[in-house]
């Protein structure tokens, strides 16, 4: 069988950029040129919120910090080298952060046991490792009180909520309370069992109340 090729209507050919085709020629040529114009409304639509959150940006007031010494706005993006969160920092007496978002960002350490990113802010649990366990060379090690822990996350897939014991804060160290277990043992050794409770763990220790046997509700 001899093939005869024929050249393609050229009305039916269009560009594969270019700005969108307003001569409609076929049924089909019409789906094509209004999809090409949805795809040129959306992108404007983008570009706009683009150039909105830039104008925003660059008109959004910023202070000189007062430890590390940078530019900074006080609300942004904060990478912390895995994700990008957004944080917003206090200031400090004298109307000033203490520190720009990229130190705050450089501040993130990794679980002892998940190596999931722990950032400035949040809760933390200390566990002590067994003896057989290979410590990771990015673990940070606590060793105040007489303790000799690492830092880990409070992720429901890697710590119990009952050890909850502190927070990762500035300028990178642990900031220490005493976890839910922690309490419930020392009450117990007063001579007074409780029972803690914590309504929320994203605002421990706050949120914790200690219910003592027979008696009424107190709150950390």
């Amino acid at each position: 069988m001899e093939l005869h090729s024929e050249p393609f209507p050229e009305h039916l050919l269009r560009p594969a950029c270019g700005p969108p085709c307003l001569e409609i020629q076929t049924g089909s040529d019409s789906i094509c040129a209004r999809q090409t114009q949805e795809d040129t409304r959306v992108n404007i639509s983008i570009g706009l919120k683009r150039f909105w959150a830039a104008m925003n940006r660059s008109f959004r007031r910023t202070y000189t910090t007062n430890v590390c010494g940078h530019r900074t706005m006080l609300e942004g993006p904060m990478s912390d080298g895995e994700s990008v969160n957004l944080m917003k920092m206090p200031l400090a007496k004298n109307g000033r952060p203490d520190y720009c978002l990229e130190c705050l960002g450089k501040m993130s350490i990794k679980c002892a046991w998940c190596s999931h990113t722990i950032v400035i802010g949040d809760l933390i649990t200390l566990y002590t490792p067994k003896k057989d366990y290979k410590i990771p060379n990015y673990a940070v090690r606590y060793t105040e009180d007489g303790a000799d822990a690492f830092v880990g996350c409070s992720r429901m897939t890697c710590a119990d909520g009952f050890d909850l014991c502190g927070r990762w804060m500035l300028p990178g160290k642990v900031e220490r309370v005493p976890s839910p277990l922690e309490l419930c043992l020392a009450s117990c050794k007063a001579g007074k069992p409780s029972m803690v409770i914590v309504d929320d763990t994203s605002r421990y220790p706050e949120s914790a109340t200690i219910l003592p046997t027979g008696g009424s509700a107190k709150e950390i």
